[in-house]
């Protein structure tokens, strides 16, 4: 019974972490091309959730794969969104549907290509210690405008 019910919690545990990751990936898909005022806009939030999904699968198999720490979950998150939908409603004034989505693409690939290598370069040099020196008040402060920069 013991060894039946060892695949049931981590299968569930999935299962549920799927549903929410789809469930963030269509709603930060939403915030960012939500304030295009075009007929296409049904199309690129078509393009968004692919890409967030695609971008989902491929992060959360990389941290699966080569992180050391065995019960890490990576998921999406609503900062980047944030900066994606401000930079979505600043280019919409300016350019056309076209451009919009292919700034956002370009913006998106050269913004994880700089926090992995930041990542990767922290790792190698170890500095990953000196968080701890951050005080709690400005992590604080930083999760506090990410919450109202949100709502």
């Amino acid at each position: 019974s013991g060894e039946r019910m060892s695949w049931l919690r981590p299968s569930f545990t999935g299962a549920v972490l799927a549903c929410f990751s789809y469930l963030t990936c269509v709603a930060y898909a939403r915030v960012i091309f939500d304030r295009l005022s075009t007929s296409d806009r049904e199309d690129f939030l078509k393009l968004g959730i692919n890409i967030n999904l695609i971008a989902c699968v491929v992060v959360g198999a990389c941290v699966a794969a080569m992180s050391e720490y065995k019960h890490g979950i990576a998921l999406p998150d609503i900062t980047p969104t944030l900066f994606l939908a401000e930079i979505a409603s600043i280019v919409a004034d300016r350019a056309r549907p076209e451009q919009v989505v292919s700034t956002l693409l370009f913006t998106t690939a050269l913004c994880t290509v700089c926090t992995a290598a930041l990542f990767i370069l922290l790792g190698w040099l170890q500095w990953a210690r000196f968080v701890r020196f951050v005080p709690a008040s400005v992590l604080a402060g930083f999760f506090a405008a990410v919450g109202w920069k949100t709502f």
